[in-house]
């Protein structure tokens, strides 16, 4: 069994567990593209020095491919229209905030103290979701979604987590003209 470091847990969707206020997404695509054309879907397998553990990996494709179904795509393992390619990853963040000023408690009558100054230090995941057309291998989707990690994330919610995110990122899939 291979052993799942904390960076490989964290990305492991941690990274999209937040609630959907912090969850941050963008998309773009190639405009001259008709989007009607394409039917079926399959992934593309991620190189293995990229890879989350396996068990968030199937999430986050079982996620893709339960939308993309709504969306009327079937996947098909030969031959498809489109190749989905998963991408993953995190950045150590720091949040430093100084306040140029500082009242005294309320007993302290019109005390002014020297600013202040906090640091908060966290970690932001990304997931990439990219769609090829498998005849022209171009891309021609992708959409991102960035969100706060939380420090200690229970299997339900990066469950939840990743499923909200890949909604959210395929919200506009496919998209209007």
């Amino acid at each position: 069994m291979k052993k799942v470091t904390s960076l490989t847990l964290l990305v492991g969707f941690a990274l999209l567990t937040i609630g959907c206020s912090t969850l941050k997404v963008n998309h773009d695509w190639d405009r001259e593209q008709d989007f009607s054309k394409y039917k079926t879907f399959d992934f593309l397998t991620p190189p293995m020095d990229y890879r989350v553990s396996d068990l968030v990996m199937k999430r986050v494709y079982s996620s893709i491919a339960l939308e993309m179904k709504s969306k009327g795509l079937t996947r098909v393992m030969d031959d498809p229209d489109l190749l989905i390619a998963v991408h993953t990853g995190v950045q150590d963040k720091i949040d430093v905030t100084h306040w140029g000023y500082h009242y005294a408690p309320y007993y302290w009558y019109g005390y002014w103290g020297p600013g202040s100054t906090t640091a908060y230090r966290y970690e932001e995941g990304h997931l990439v979701i990219d769609m090829v057309d498998a005849d022209d291998e171009e891309l021609v989707w992708r959409g991102v979604a960035s969100a706060v990690l939380p420090d200690n994330p229970n299997p339900a919610r990066m469950s939840e987590g990743v499923a909200n995110a890949v909604a959210r990122i395929l919200d506009k899939y496919p998209p209007k003209k």
